[in-house]
């Protein structure tokens, strides 16, 4: 469900390409550590 997710990229970071949200990315490597972090 994308509701559970702050951000709509993180719904397809997760289902995409198989990853945490970009909330739990800092105990958890993923591609989306590369790009600027989320404004708020």
């Amino acid at each position: 469900d994308v509701g559970q997710y702050e951000e709509p990229e993180e719904y397809l970071e997760e289902t995409v390409l198989g990853v945490p949200p970009a909330r739990t990315e800092a105990s958890a490597p993923a591609p989306c550590a590369a790009k600027a972090p989320p404004a708020g």
